[in-house]
């Protein structure tokens, strides 16, 4: 917002100064959980995110949660071509559905210019896309993001460009069933955050997604190791063209600084 010292400046030296901005009106607000652990405590405009993981350990969820916070102070976000995501579990982690626009998966040979149209109208842009794009494509979406401000976050999907600030999810358990009965409460997963620049320096972290509150919580006691990824043999090759499974493994939980 304009002081109103700024705001009695002529139009002509208001011109000239309007590119220059604050940090703080560089960074889109992130939950009070997700904040603490990236170095700038919000999502840098103009960045390439990505949020990546197996099937079923909760990327999806993650890539709502970051959404959240920004729709909820007056930010506009669009997803486009996420089939994972629906707008009852969006607005279940905090989403603003009045700021969410969701669009369907363009074709190969539109979704370039649907996503650049999409860039500077929205603060944050969320893609999935199911095909390769040409590197041309690629250095033009970030360059057009950089210059409008939008935040591009690839969810599940080989990221755009390179990524500033990457989060992938290591493994994830649910709670609350038990011998065939009950309901699921939470799911806890393990983190990886690591990007450029200050984020450079890996970092692993455990989170509720979502916790008691519906909302993401940090684990800051307990370090759970509950869940592993594996690919189970199809056709005699072994590995190779394997399905990806969820598997549970032995519980290891221990008190942080034991």
């Amino acid at each position: 917002m304009v002081s109103s010292k700024l705001a009695a400046l002529p139009a002509d030296v208001l011109a000239k100064i309007a590119p220059i901005s604050f940090a703080g009106d560089q960074l889109l607000p992130l939950s009070p959980a997700l904040s603490s652990i990236v170095p700038w405590a919000g999502l840098r405009r103009g960045t390439s995110v990505s949020v990546q993981g197996a099937p079923g350990l909760g990327v999806t969820s993650l890539a709502l949660a970051l959404v959240a916070e920004a729709t909820s102070r007056g930010s506009w976000a669009a997803i486009v071509g996420v089939p994972s995501c629906g707008l009852g579990a969006a607005v279940e982690l905090g989403v603003a559905p009045e700021r969410l626009a969701v669009i369907d998966q363009p074709d190969a040979s539109e979704w370039p210019a649907v996503v650049g149209a999409l860039l500077g109208s929205f603060d944050l842009v969320v893609v999935s896309p199911q095909h390769r794009l040409r590197p041309a494509d690629q250095r033009r979406l970030l360059s057009r993001a950089r210059e409008r401000g939008t935040v591009v976050l690839s969810v599940g999907a080989e990221p755009i460009g390179t990524t500033d600030l990457g989060f992938t999810i290591t493994g994830a358990q649910w709670h609350g069933l038990s011998d065939g009965y009950g309901y699921l409460r939470r799911r806890d997963i393990e983190l990886r955050v690591e990007g450029r620049r200050e984020a450079s320096q890996s970092r692993t972290v455990y989170l509720r997604l979502p916790g008691s509150s519906g909302s993401v919580e940090i684990i800051d006691d307990l370090e759970p190791l509950e869940v592993g990824i594996h690919r189970r043999p199809r056709g005699g090759q072994g590995d190779r063209g394997g399905q990806a499974e969820v598997v549970s493994l032995p519980v290891r939980r221990r008190r942080v600084g034991s």
